[in-house]
């Protein structure tokens, strides 16, 4: 395996990760998610900080990791990159991503937990076989 695909197996793994215990976290503790949102959503010096960090890490993964060793370094990028442009969101329009996370928290907490359960143990999974 190349040094790319070590990087892509590792950044599936990470991103994966990630999206389990997000997903674990919606399923164990909803009302935790709907009051973090509540908290984050009211104050603009998290969401600055939230855009900062966000925007920081996707640019790292999409401008480091190159596409075009096969369907998983695609998505490992299209995540950085999409993570990137979330960021930017977080620091210029905030409201946007707030209108998108409070119908997933409120309505399909339950729904959205599983799914991101899943689709992290799917990176999880396929990074860990790119390896």
């Amino acid at each position: 395996m190349t040094a790319i695909g070590n990087l892509t197996g590792a950044l599936a793994i990470a991103i994966g990760l990630y999206a389990v215990a997000a997903g674990l976290g919606m399923l164990t503790a909803p009302d935790r998610f709907r009051q973090m949102i509540d908290n984050a959503e009211n104050s603009p010096a998290l969401n600055f900080a939230i855009g900062i960090l966000v925007f920081s890490v996707g640019t790292a993964i999409a401008l480091t990791h190159p596409m075009g060793e096969g369907w998983l370094s695609i998505l490992v990028t299209i995540t950085g990159w999409g993570m990137a442009i979330e960021g930017l969101l977080f620091l210029a329009a905030p409201q946007i991503i707030w209108s998108i996370a409070r119908p997933m928290a409120t309505l399909g907490g339950r729904i959205g937990g599983t799914i991101a359960t899943l689709a992290g143990a799917a990176f999880v999974w396929a990074g860990y076989c790119h390896l």
